[in-house]
């Protein structure tokens, strides 16, 4: 029996490791830093940035239904022709991937707590004034959301909310998880044009894996002269029960309607569109 071969294998194997890993070069790998490096392969963290070139990251949001502008308590109907109103309505976005003409810039790693009361939001900084698209996360990544929202300071879209954004059931964090997506109000079950005792709907979307990704979303932003990037879309609410009949379907705290909140989350891809 040859002992050596199995030797020589392992010895080819370390060598090609080594030169794999000496074809690494580290250093900023971002264009748009003051210490970018054109040779460098391998980013190290060591990017630098010119504060004069940093500007305030604005997301101006339109809330709609279709195409009448959304509120609160207003008439809408679902698709099924079913009267509905809501009273509550909010999602959480973030973990946001920008890039320019497909070419991927940068993530910013921040959260926004969405509902329709506000249009503007205040999600960061970018040092890149040329990106036209981007697409984000609705919901919570899976990391975060297993963290207590009592170590975020109270500004941060992830702190504890009232009314609550989160379900903490038991000490173990495993358990725990942000709503995702959150709806609330009338629903007209009978279909007798009006609202009555227990007429209601209420939909509370969380847990790992029911998370969605928006569609690519393209925008013209403007810059103005307080240094802010704002980039403008909107927010079709409609499109989160597309579908859905509510005056059959109008509850789900996720688990026990898993389907129902399955299907809203799944329609949340198409939540945000360009403006």
């Amino acid at each position: 029996m040859n002992y050596k071969f199995p030797y020589l294998i392992v010895y080819f194997v370390l060598i090609i490791a080594i030169g794999l890993e000496s074809c690494k070069k580290p250093g900023c790998t971002d264009p748009l830093a003051s210490n970018y490096n054109s040779t460098a392969n391998y980013n190290d963290s060591t990017c630098e940035y010119d504060t004069n070139s940093a500007y305030n990251l604005i997301w101006l949001i339109h809330h709609k239904y279709d195409t009448d502008s959304f509120s609160y308590l207003i008439n809408f109907q679902d698709d099924s022709g079913t009267l509905i109103q809501f009273t509550r309505a909010a999602i959480y976005a973030g973990k946001t991937s920008y890039s320019y003409n497909g070419e991927n810039r940068f993530i910013n790693e921040s959260y926004a707590l969405i509902n329709p009361l506000i249009s503007r939001y205040d999600v960061g900084i970018t040092y890149d004034t040329t990106i036209n698209e981007f697409h984000c996360l609705i919901g919570v990544d899976s990391i975060t959301n297993h963290i207590d929202p009592a170590t975020y300071e109270s500004s941060n879209p992830l702190s504890y909310q009232t009314p609550s954004m989160h379900w903490q059931m038991g000490i173990d964090p495993q358990y725990w998880s942000y709503l995702f997506i959150v709806l609330e109000g009338y629903v007209d079950k009978n279909k007798n044009n009006v609202f009555e005792s227990g007429e209601s709907f209420v939909y509370h979307i969380g847990n790992d894996g029911l998370t969605s990704s928006s569609n690519l979303i393209n925008f013209s932003a403007s810059v103005n002269n307080n240094r802010e990037f704002v980039v403008e879309f909107d927010i079709d609410w409609h499109e989160a029960i597309s579908g859905i009949d509510m005056a059959q379907d109008y509850f789900t705290h996720t688990m026990d309607n898993f389907t129902l909140a399955q299907s809203i989350s799944i329609n949340c891809s198409n939540l945000i569109q360009p403006h």
